[in-house]
């Protein structure tokens, strides 16, 4: 990650129409500012409904603030003539990859964007191949898509977005359809692309777990940020978390219960292997007491 900025939002807002001229307009996004490096691993938690969603299209201009401006690369969606260069900088995997899948193949699939952004038939070729290789599914190139699994049409939606070439890749809840192993497939090509490309990921999950592997976690609820920090900040106040309607990590869960019956444990254990480490040394302590 560096200082460099990927994506701003200043003071948006944003509401979709009614759909009747008796009902109101629904506030999606009320006065957010937050701003994403280039390199960054953001994750946006929150309950249903709260504008994660909104937020998310907002970044690659399928929607337009209302008030307010968001600049991705320092180009202002608002202006339309940015839209094209912004979308092929911002690529969105969703929640059902069925929905994203259009080729009959694998490989056509992923061809699909590029194609559309007007590169040579040469360069697709070698664009196809290596974000096949880079999902791990080069294997499977000409397989329909319907005779893979949920984990594996995910890493073709993302190899789809990789063959655009962008710097930031957006996933929409992309996980929550995916049972644990799919969920792992999906993550460790994020945190590869992530740390060894230094492309950018916003990460809209309800995985607490998958939240711990972000550089920062942004909380949203009725469309402001009202949390924003490590993971370990925020899941360390565990009942500030619950009072807004989410889980925490098992494992911090865990400690978090152990304190409430008088252990002192550190209150921002995220990890399997955090608490390993935290349990031996108060072993160890305790047999050095022991002894003494």
């Amino acid at each position: 990650m560096n200082d460099i900025t990927m994506i701003q939002a200043k003071n948006v807002y944003y509401y979709y129409k009614a759909m009747s001229e008796n009902a109101e307009n629904v506030e999606a996004i009320n006065g957010i500012d937050l701003e994403i490096k280039k390199g960054e691993f953001l994750v946006l938690l929150g309950r249903n409904g709260s504008g994660k969603s909104t937020l998310c299209r907002l970044f690659n201009a399928l929607l337009k603030p209302r008030t307010g401006t968001v600049f991705v690369n320092g180009m202002d969606t608002l202006n339309d003539e940015n839209t094209w260069l912004i979308r092929k900088d911002v690529g969105m995997v969703f929640q059902n990859p069925d929905n994203q899948i259009v080729g009959n193949v694998v490989e056509e699939d992923v061809a699909f964007g590029p194609e559309n952004l007007g590169v040579p038939p040469e360069e697709i070729r070698k664009r196809v191949d290596r974000s096949l290789k880079t999902v791990g599914m080069s294997d499977f190139a000409l397989y329909a898509p319907h005779r893979l699994s949920g984990g594996q049409k995910q890493k073709v939606a993302i190899a789809g977005i990789l063959a655009m070439e962008p710097q930031c890749i957006i996933l929409d809840e992309a996980t929550s359809m995916l049972d644990p192993w799919g969920r792992k497939e999906v993550l460790d090509v994020l945190l590869d692309l992530n740390k060894n490309r230094g492309i950018t990921v916003i990460h809209v999950t309800h995985h607490m777990e998958e939240a711990c592997l972000a550089d920062r976690v942004a909380v949203v609820d009725n469309g402001k940020i009202i949390a924003e920090g490590t993971p370990a900040e925020i899941f360390s106040d565990v009942e500030r978390i619950k009072g807004m309607g989410l889980d925490v990590p098992q494992v911090t869960e865990v400690f978090y219960k152990l304190n409430k019956k008088g252990y002192k444990f550190p209150n921002d254990i995220l990890t399997v292997d955090e608490a390993l480490k935290v349990i031996m040394e108060n072993l160890a302590v305790n047999r050095i007491g022991n002894r003494n």
